[in-house]
């Protein structure tokens, strides 16, 4: 079986092309085309180029395209080497405990720990912040309001707790003063 670069060799010479101008004709460097010609394919270029390449080179030297093609893959799959090599493993990165990590973790935390005492005084670590906003001036007086409004009521609710309890004290003073009565009313009847 003829290979390839023997069968473009071959027809170049009888059609007595010279290879300096089938390379300015196609575009294909000089030296991509000889080595064609001699069967070495260059590994820095993809099959899928050097498909393309032997195609233009058979249809400019009015070859069997196909045919060439057909050829070149049985060709290279002789000289594939990469399928007897085995698939390695993946690398897995190993996790390790960096001195530099550690450094710069240390040196973060000591550096946004003391920005902190720095800025914070340290006579006030429990500041009193508002916990609401200040009121708009235009609504003090209707908070006064309220507030006046809920005091009387407050003082009213207690000052009828107060008369309540006064009238419960008065109510028991005299069931008092009735049992005396009667204690000494009675004492009164037993004398002879």
């Amino acid at each position: 079986m003829e290979t390839v670069g023997e069968s473009f060799k071959r027809a170049r010479k009888s059609q007595e092309i010279d290879l300096n101008i089938v390379s300015q004709d196609l575009k294909i460097s000089e030296s991509l085309l000889g080595d064609i010609e001699n069967n070495q394919f260059p590994s820095y270029i993809n099959v899928t180029y050097l498909i393309g390449h032997i195609r233009s080179y058979a249809k400019y030297l009015n070859l069997d395209e196909k045919l060439l093609i057909e050829n070149f893959k049985i060709q290279i799959s002789f000289d594939d080497n990469n399928l007897n090599n085995e698939m390695r493993k993946p690398n897995t990165p190993v996790i390790q405990f960096s001195f530099f990590k550690a450094l710069s973790f240390v040196s973060i935390i000591a550096i946004s720990s003391s920005f902190y005492f720095l800025f914070i005084p340290s006579n006030d670590l429990q500041p009193e912040y508002a916990m609401t906003p200040n009121i708009p001036e235009n609504l003090e007086s209707t908070l006064e309001e309220i507030e006046m409004k809920l005091s009387l009521e407050k003082k009213l609710i207690v000052d009828t707790l107060d008369n309540t309890s006064q009238i419960i004290a008065d109510s028991s003073q005299i069931i008092e003063d009735k049992d005396a009565l009667i204690s000494s009313t009675s004492a009164i009847a037993s004398l002879p």
